[in-house]
């Protein structure tokens, strides 16, 4: 087996590409200084991750902004991020079964019962709108209180005590529907939150379609080309990823609910909508040397830079199987999630306003979509508005309404989630007089080129 330890890539990235890390060696406090740096980098158009190795009132380093580059994210695939998604894609389809070990270093160190208190992490708030601390990078896992099928996805955990947090569920996925089960039998749902892994195990985290008997893990096992390790949890029935850095072991509490948020979203607004569950933890487990990965708050490419790689991967493979001339697919982070562009070589009237439909049916989070010519780079945001711009018109747009629409969605009903979801057919038409497209000889644009390259 290769390394499956989130230290391990983190070290050979320092090691190899020293310029994908930013380490920051001066004091810093946890409540907004990390999401302010994250902040500052974007606007300068970088996205390092970061490694805080003198986070104030704790005593383990804190490495943030990790998932923020899709370069780093294809690095760790050994894939050209051109080919990032469709990678994902065909790997995330490759089900390989866990295996068992014996032994996982995330066990040289425990605390259960009332030893446990999170306070002994370096907990960071990192909006001032925040109700609390949360725990971002924490990866939950359960499993289906009937069939035993293990699940693990990303859910917001607010700290209210030293072993008590708030939890939501709002994604209405297979988290969501487990506890739900597991209250109708009167039972609490276990969970075991890890942090600190590697970015494959990440990104099978975020992976959504795959068939209902399929674990969560055989899809991450695929995507790391061997099967994923695991080890067993110590004060609930589960295993984990063996190569974590921390675990915590707890319970989703049957028929409790408690005020949990508001909280800093991936849509860029602070958001209260909750399913407002409670978890207890009875166990902390740890390395001897832990390093605590916190995931930036708020519409950040390290929150929904990597979920845009899956979508888009699961969107062009509905695509493709009625529409074969699409050609990209993007789910850009300027629409939190929300947005999806599509380019495709047109042959038939009205294929655009089915790619729009097909779109909205696969990924129910997106309520805009804008459909253009292939000659269109989806990836670059001017283009697109331009097509969109001069090529768009009212009667081309398609209006959905009622839609089933994200809970956190700002604009979605508060009572019923539901959106009008839009399309817009920014494609020229096949008949008639066409408009033509500049374009600049690629002798003159290398000359400039040239020319630029000796005044830099």
């Amino acid at each position: 087996m290769s390394d499956q330890s989130f230290r391990g890539f983190f070290a050979r990235l320092e090691r190899e590409h020293p310029h994908e890390v930013l380490a920051i060696d001066e004091p810093v406090s946890p409540k907004f200084r990390i999401q302010a740096l994250i902040a500052e980098l974007e606007r300068r158009g970088r996205y390092p991750a970061l490694r805080l190795s003198r986070v104030e009132g704790a005593s383990m380093p804190v490495v943030a902004n990790f998932f923020a580059s899709r370069s780093r994210l294809a690095l760790a695939l050994g894939v050209p991020v051109a080919g990032l998604a469709a990678e994902v894609g065909k790997r995330s389809r490759e089900y390989l079964q866990p295996v068992k070990v014996s032994g996982a270093p995330f066990q040289e160190v425990t605390r259960s019962g009332g030893e446990v208190d999170l306070h002994s992490l370096p907990l960071v708030t990192h909006y001032p709108v925040d109700a609390a601390p949360y725990i971002t990078g924490g990866l939950v896992c359960a499993r289906h209180p009937e069939s035993g099928i293990e699940t693990a996805g990303f859910h917001r955990i607010m700290v209210k005590g030293k072993n008590r947090c708030g939890i939501s569920l709002h994604s209405r996925r297979r988290m969501w529907e487990w506890q739900r089960r597991a209250e109708e039998l009167g039972r609490p749902l276990e969970v075991a939150v890890v942090m600190g892994f590697p970015i494959p195990v990440y990104l099978g985290a975020l992976v959504h379609a795959y068939p209902p008997d399929i674990g969560k893990f055989s899809v991450m096992g695929g995507l790391l080309g061997e099967p994923l390790e695991v080890a067993q949890c110590r004060s609930v029935d589960l295993t984990v990823p063996a190569g974590v850095e921390l675990v915590l072991e707890g319970r989703i509490l049957p028929g409790v609910r408690e005020p949990e948020g508001p909280f800093g979203e991936w849509t860029g607004y602070s958001s209260s909508r909750s399913t407002q569950h409670v978890v207890e933890f009875t166990r902390i487990s740890h390395r001897r040397d832990p390093i605590y990965l916190d995931i930036a708050g708020g519409m950040t490419s390290d929150h929904v830079g990597p979920i845009a790689v899956t979508k888009e991967d699961e969107i062009m493979r509905a695509l493709k199987r009625l529409l074969p001339n699409v050609r990209q697919v993007h789910v850009p982070a300027s629409g939190a999630g929300l947005s999806c562009y599509i380019s495709m070589k047109k042959t038939v009237e009205g294929q655009p306003r089915q790619a729009m439909i097909t779109a909205l049916s696969v990924e129910y989070y997106l309520k805009f979509i804008v459909v253009v010519d292939e000659d269109i780079d989806v990836f670059n945001e001017r283009e697109l508005a331009w097509a969109a711009y001069t090529r768009g018109s009212a009667e081309k747009m398609l209006f959905i309404p009622g839609g089933m629409g994200a809970v956190l969605d700002p604009m979605s009903d508060p009572n019923d989630n539901t959106i009008t979801k839009v399309g817009i057919d920014a494609t020229l038409p096949l008949q008639g007089k066409r408009a033509e497209r500049l374009h600049l000889p690629q002798e003159a644009l290398g000359w400039a080129a040239g020319v630029l390259d000796k005044h830099p």
